[in-house]
């Protein structure tokens, strides 16, 4: 059996990065979220990469920016590039299926939870990761 399953929580680390891509023009909005862990009495933040489709992309872009909390349930991907040097890179991205607001900066208000099927099981293979 396999399981595949995210749930984060943390604050926007910059404003989220809207575009749309791929021969639909899907919406994709890219953020990172800082998470703060406490292990053996030490604390430590990771920098977890989201991205969101569709509706849901749209409404990250509209209701969260830098310093918003988010709470995110969905699921790992692991992606491979070539940067700029022509070099090989790794990494690894949560899909966000589910989202909710928690507290908002910039006198944004949180709205209700988000929960969409926007993200694609198997994304368009021309949208650049």
């Amino acid at each position: 059996m396999n399981v595949n399953i995210a749930i984060i929580a943390g604050n926007m680390v910059r404003d989220p990065d809207l575009k749309y891509v791929g021969d639909k023009q899907t919406a994709l909005v890219l953020f990172t979220l800082a998470v703060n862990v406490t292990y053996k009495g030490k604390k430590t933040t990771s920098f977890i990469p989201c991205k969101a489709f569709g509706r849901c992309a749209e409404i990250v872009k509209e209701r969260l920016s830098k310093g918003s909390t988010a709470y995110v349930k969905g699921r790992f991907q692991s992606e491979s590039w070539e940067d700029k040097e022509g070099k090989k890179r790794h990494g690894v991205s949560v899909i966000v299926e589910d989202i909710q607001f928690g507290s908002v900066a910039n006198g944004r208000s949180p709205t209700e939870p988000y929960s969409g099927a926007d993200a694609p099981a198997y994304p368009d293979e021309n949208i650049p990761y």
